[in-house]
């Protein structure tokens, strides 16, 4: 098919159907132009099976879960180490606690934060080509990790 073809198809389509932007959630029908009025996207009409699409997204939302879930056990396994000691030894410890405490609230925050983005920005993820959304997933995967890290690293560095 050319493209004007391609561009009155989809005009037609947008007048008999009630469909939204995939990237901003803008009513289409009735457009005129095969570009978003709210957004500026640019819009084609196309087969598409969503189930593949959504590999990197769940990919993206995995980041920050680990994340929380590794957060969430280390922080307790570290609570736990921290009540023995100062149950064996009842001398008040330095700083060591509130560090502790501090840093797993804040991982905690972020991962949380992070996982609401990305489950909140599922349509503009979901809208660009599948480069596109696999490094974004990418990006926000190992953000995740490479955080974690450096923040274990600090902690070493510090206590």
């Amino acid at each position: 098919m050319d493209e004007a073809r391609d561009v009155e198809t989809l005009l037609t389509w947008l007048e008999a159907h009630d469909e939204r932007c995939p990237v901003c959630g803008y009513r289409l029908q009735g457009l005129t132009a095969p570009t978003c009025p709210e957004c500026g996207g640019v819009l084609r009409l196309c087969v598409d099976v969503l189930h593949i699409r959504q590999r990197a997204w769940m990919l993206a939302l995995l980041g920050p879960a680990l994340g929380l879930g590794f957060t969430g056990v280390t922080g307790f396994m570290m609570s736990v180490a921290g009540l023995v000691e100062m149950l064996r030894n009842p001398a008040p410890l330095p700083y060591q606690p509130v560090v502790i405490a501090a840093t797993m609230g804040t991982l905690v925050l972020v991962n949380s934060v992070l996982l609401w983005q990305v489950a909140r920005a599922r349509r503009r993820f979901l809208a660009g080509t599948t480069w596109e959304r696999w490094r974004r997933a990418l990006i926000v995967f190992g953000a995740v990790g490479i955080g974690h890290a450096l923040v274990g690293l600090g902690l070493i560095a510090v206590l």
